[in-house]
């Protein structure tokens, strides 16, 4: 997350993310509809993250698709995730 408030810088940082990632900027557009902006950074953090660790092999694109559609049913639970990643990284405070 940008050390800021300014809902405008997290948008610049959730496009930033996304570009290096390669997602198309409709899945964006829909990510932004879906989560909001502040669960659309993270969710793009924890992609991110997982591409880092080589735990997605080929898409980012259809992993962060398959997150919004986890959301358009209530099944993604971001909190769940994020405690999960710190868990396994040692951070668990």
């Amino acid at each position: 997350m940008p050390a800021t408030d300014d809902h405008q810088d997290w948008i610049i940082a959730a496009c930033d993310i996304g570009k290096k990632l390669n997602i198309n900027p409709r899945l964006m557009a829909k990510g932004f509809e879906t989560l909001g902006i502040e669960q659309m950074l993270w969710g793009l953090h924890i992609v991110q993250w997982r591409v880092t660790e080589g735990l997605i092999d080929k898409n980012a694109g259809a992993y962060f698709n398959g997150m919004l559609r986890k959301a358009q049913t209530n099944e993604l639970d971001l909190d769940r995730t994020i405690w999960g990643i710190r868990t396994e990284m040692g951070l668990r405070n």
